[in-house]
């Protein structure tokens, strides 16, 4: 179709970024996602958290809501007592709470968690509407969590 066409170019043309929108932190996100063999999860989410180094590429502005996966695994599946998955927690990222026991990993990835944050504060992403790319994106790496266009 000639919106995955539009994606492919997008997500291809390799130009520096001059500024943080939901493609740069996207890429970044998802590339602490794929990191092996340890992925880096980001329990908390926002805009101001990230920010551009002198080179043009995207950054945590500090490491306090950043885990190795086997740390947090082993802080969401601690076998501590609780009566909701959201008692399994380490700020946004939550895991399951099995038999009253914080028991298995957190089930959300980075780029679950961006995209809970975007569709939360749609305020801070009021370029979507204006740029096609950039809603299109959105829509193809959130899409399976969230099926309305809420712009």
């Amino acid at each position: 179709s000639s919106n995955s066409q539009k994606l492919l170019y997008f997500l291809c043309s390799g130009f520096t970024h001059k500024h943080l929108n939901f493609q740069t932190i996207y890429e970044y996100v998802l590339r602490l996602d794929m990191l092996n063999p340890d992925p880096v999860k980001i329990c908390k989410v926002r805009l101001d958290y990230f920010s551009l180094s002198a080179d043009n590429r995207v950054k945590a502005r500090n490491a306090r809501y950043l885990m190795l996966e086997s740390q947090l695994l082993k802080e969401l599946a601690s076998g501590k007592s609780c009566w909701y998955d959201t008692d399994c927690h380490w700020f946004d990222c939550i895991g399951s709470c099995v038999k009253n026991k914080c028991i298995k990993p957190p089930r959300q990835s980075n780029v679950q968690q961006l995209c809970q944050y975007v569709h939360m504060n749609p305020e801070q992403f009021r370029y979507f509407r204006a740029q096609d790319e950039m809603r299109i994106l959105y829509e193809y790496a959130c899409k399976r969590k969230y099926r309305k266009n809420y712009w």
